[in-house]
């Protein structure tokens, strides 16, 4: 069911909870620190239409009671830890039979190397994360191995994804590395800036290779399979940035849920807004080195998720198989009573 929008954003520790668009309709606000448990009222006065209040914690969830006796729940987008910027749950999205995506089992994220020790305290004990699907390939575990936990089971489920590695690779310290001895040359001459304006296309084609790869469709084949067994949530997805291979990989989980092409694309680009200043870092970085524009707009798609990546694995799909059900019965090898039982656990 659709339900009004809950706007919540935070800045600075400050969580700012925005419900003008239906503040004729509200009649209670609850807030909590965990899925289905909201319990703390807010207090709403006449002709109020937002509150502010401190954040103490990653993430809140919300339950809102309208006057004429609806009811229903949201959360945060962004789980706000120290040592990543695009750690969501992904519920909450509307799904098959007009039942909503259940918030607190499904999750994605970019690199995990950087998270403090109270990161691994909230998400052993607030989130109780069991498994963890790390899309990298064995360099980039290398170069930053994931903090575990031992709790959780870790798998490395790599779809040979080269370019959505290059792609993820946003550290300033990395860009600046990787322009001194890389794109700095390249600029230099016609045959780099060459294939630097080739960027782009690449990486459409890199998600079409999604699709058409057989290791990449083994790879996300395990990966339903492993969300089908409810002992293994709550599940996370990651890979560098938490954009590429995890986007596909929650895409495919969305779609199989009957969550909308539409709501899975704005999902999907939720990370340019989460990995705003890595961008912007990014960028800045490069127009130190050039001003040609063709350049750096590819120089920017290879950092972004841009509209006609996802679009180019919709396309891809109905090319080869016709329909997405068909590429999840033949691409994927997933049956019906698989995706009823998907359904059956994380639709509510």
């Amino acid at each position: 069911m659709n339900y009004p929008k809950l706007i919540v954003t935070r800045e600075n520790k400050i969580l700012t909870i925005d419900w003008s668009s239906f503040s004729s309709d509200i009649y209670q606000l609850w807030i909590g620190t965990e899925p289905n448990n909201e319990t703390k009222v807010l207090q709403i006065a006449e002709k109020q239409d937002f509150i502010k209040i401190k954040a103490e914690f990653p993430i809140y969830f919300f339950r809102v009671l309208l006057k004429n006796g609806t009811e229903f729940f949201t959360r945060e987008g962004l789980v706000d830890l120290e040592g990543t910027v695009n750690f969501r749950d992904y519920g909450g999205w509307q799904g098959s039979d007009g039942k909503n995506v259940v918030f607190g089992k499904l999750y994605r994220s970019d690199v995990l190397s950087q998270l403090t020790s109270q990161d691994l305290e909230y998400i052993q004990n607030q989130l109780g994360i069991k498994t963890v699907i790390d899309y990298r390939n064995e360099a980039e575990r290398e170069a930053n191995p994931d903090r575990e936990w031992s709790e959780a089971t870790f798998y490395h489920l790599d779809p040979n994804a080269d370019m959505a590695a290059i792609a993820s690779n946003t550290s300033e310290k990395s860009v600046a590395m990787h322009q001194k001895h890389s794109f700095k040359e390249m600029l230099e001459t016609v045959e780099g800036r060459a294939k630097i304006k080739k960027l782009k296309a690449n990486m459409i084609e890199q998600y079409r290779q999604f699709v058409l790869s057989p290791q990449s469709l083994t790879v996300y084949r395990k990966v339903i399979q492993l969300h089908l067994k409810e002992e293994n949530t709550p599940i996370l997805q990651h890979c560098k940035g938490g954009k590429d291979r995890t986007g596909f990989g929650v895409a495919v989980i969305l779609l199989l849920l009957g969550v909308s092409e539409k709501d899975v694309a704005t999902d999907f680009f939720l990370t340019d807004e989460y990995r705003k200043e890595h961008i912007a870092s990014r960028m800045k970085l490069y127009k130190k080195y050039t001003e040609d524009k063709e350049v750096l707009d590819n120089l920017r798609a290879l950092t972004s998720s841009e509209p006609e990546y996802l679009a180019a694995t919709f396309e891809a799909i109905k090319e080869i198989y016709g329909s997405f059900d068909q590429f999840v019965q033949e691409g994927l090898k997933i049956s019906q009573e698989e995706i009823k039982s998907l359904r059956s656990l994380y639709l509510v």
